[in-house]
């Protein structure tokens, strides 16, 4: 077997084995199927977290899935304190689920 051969012999295994691991066969909602299980709106979710939040700015929302629950995941900054409070909202019943304060805005929702 030449070395070429043996290359896309080994390439072709390679990809038939990414295929089928596990990772790659869950399913992940997409955004339409989230936002049609989501009973609230955004911008009702939004509201409830500046609600828990007083005086803070919305800087984003994201709709997701956590623990099984549709959230709006929601960072809310605060003039004059490092980092921001993360929100998260029940999309179905509209209640704040969980608060915390995350002292790096960047790290992913």
């Amino acid at each position: 077997m030449n070395r070429s051969t043996l290359a896309i012999s080994f390439v072709a295994l390679l990809m038939t084995v990414l295929a089928a691991s596990p990772a790659r066969a869950q399913h992940k909602e997409t955004s339409a199927e989230l936002k049609a299980k989501a009973k609230v709106s955004e911008t009702a979710a939004t509201k409830v977290a500046l609600e828990a939040v007083p005086g803070g700015k919305v800087t984003i929302a994201e709709l997701g899935e956590e623990a099984g629950k549709v959230v709006y995941t929601i960072d809310v900054k605060l003039e004059g304190v490092d980092g921001v409070e993360r929100i998260q909202v029940d999309a179905t019943t509209g209640k704040v689920v969980s608060r915390k304060h995350e002292k790096d805005p960047d790290e992913v929702c």
